[in-house]
């Protein structure tokens, strides 16, 4: 449990070094390419004293390296709407991503509607139009902020985005070789080299106070991946949908609450209302 616990405590503080390093004027793209410098550094240094990179599958190393490629835009798009909409909504936003792999198995590969199904989709939705501003003006967002399509864009592409990345390490839990750490270590090396690439080409220097908070933003990148994995192959062996369940719920309200006390984020209660149907989703959509 104590392996389960330490992955939600990591993946909601991300959110709360992404929110404090836009708050305190911190190079994001610097922090996002030292986070995964950092993170790739900690797997390798994990798995030098096994034979499992030198026994990779091909397909763990094909898929690790195309998510190489989408984690850094993921992981900058949702740092802009912890920064713009908060962390309690961008956190919900998310954690709706789990209707896309959903939807995709009843549309493309016949998965059955089941009654639960049904259920934690329609609670998705609800959840989705309760957390998207309505035409009312949020006191804590500027004018261009408020714009209902803009709110509605940016929340539909994080939850594309996220269901995408949620759908790859389904597709690597179906088709690869077993290899979870080795198949995360590929992931954030790739990531580091696109992304400390990108933001060299466009100028950005490696500053000291941008760099020390990429270093703790990686750790926690890192120990989300690496103790949901122990917590799967330990206490929950055989009950990922509790593991995912417990996950997805208890971080998301975590944010919620984070976001209400530490910055004073307005949470009214068509929000309120909105992140509890996001819980009560992840719930029905896992049982």
């Amino acid at each position: 449990m104590i392996d389960l616990v330490l992955s939600i405590a990591s993946t909601t503080g991300i959110a709360v070094v992404l929110r404090l390093a836009r708050q305190y004027g911190r190079n994001i793209e610097v922090v996002i390419a030292t986070n995964y410098i950092v993170a790739a550094t900690i797997g390798v240094a994990l798995t030098l004293s096994t034979d499992q990179i030198a026994a990779v599958e091909p397909i763990t190393a094909i898929l690790a390296i195309v998510g190489g490629l989408i984690w850094p835009a993921s992981f900058h798009l949702y740092a802009w709407g912890i920064s713009t909409f908060g962390i309690a909504r961008t956190g919900a936003w998310a954690r709706l991503s789990l209707a896309l792999p959903v939807l995709l198995g009843l549309v493309f590969f016949g998965e059955a509607l089941t009654l639960l199904l049904g259920i934690g989709l329609l609670l998705l939705f609800g959840a989705f139009l309760l957390l998207t501003p309505d035409s009312a003006p949020i006191s804590e967002l500027t004018p261009a902020r408020r714009s209902v399509p803009k709110v509605l864009f940016y929340a539909a592409t994080l939850i594309i985005v996220f269901g995408i990345i949620d759908g790859w390490i389904s597709l690597f839990n179906e088709v690869g070789g077993g290899e979870d750490l080795v198949f995360f270590v590929i992931l954030f090396a790739t990531a580091a080299v696109v992304s400390t690439a990108a933001a060299l080409i466009r100028g950005n220097r490696f500053a000291q106070p941008d760099v020390l908070s990429g270093i703790v933003l990686g750790v926690l990148n890192f120990s989300v991946s690496f103790f949901l994995l122990r917590a799967l192959m330990g206490g929950f062996e055989n009950r990922s949908a509790v593991a995912f369940t417990l996950f997805s719920a208890s971080s998301l309200v975590l944010m919620a609450l984070i976001g209400r006390f530490a910055w004073h984020e307005q949470v009214r209660g068509r929000e309120m209302a909105g992140v509890i149907a996001a819980v009560a989703a992840i719930i029905a959509l896992n049982l």
